[in-house]
């Protein structure tokens, strides 16, 4: 707290603890680790519920490198929900621009093929 106290002394504050959410992101604290987890971790999670990908296994890298999208034939485009992959693409997006630029790339591409 000696930070915030130096800082009171140049300027008119008030101390309202930890932050927990700012700018849309959340912030979560591991204070016994004394770290930050990855932002976002609830958005995340809630967004893979809604699209029917929360059994889904984590990777590293989000694309294989080398994958060449081909645009979907017109009897597969027909089983597609449009509405529904724009949004997934939509909310990856947000993600990508925000707080998690290594998907970029991939969101990039999968947003050439709605």
């Amino acid at each position: 707290m000696a930070e915030v106290e130096e800082l009171s002394t140049h300027f008119k504050l008030r101390d309202l603890g930890p932050t927990n959410f700012l700018l849309g992101i959340e912030i979560e604290h591991d204070f016994v680790k004394r770290s930050v987890p990855p932002p976002q971790h609830r958005y995340v999670v809630d967004k893979l519920a809604l699209f029917g990908m929360s059994d889904c296994r984590p990777v590293k890298t989000p694309m294989v490198p080398g994958t060449c999208l081909e645009k979907a034939s017109a009897e597969d485009a027909a089983k597609v929900d449009k509405e529904l992959y724009m949004r997934a693409v939509g909310a990856l997006m947000y993600l990508a621009t925000s707080t998690r630029p290594d998907i970029a790339f991939t969101v990039g591409c999968l947003a050439r093929c709605s």
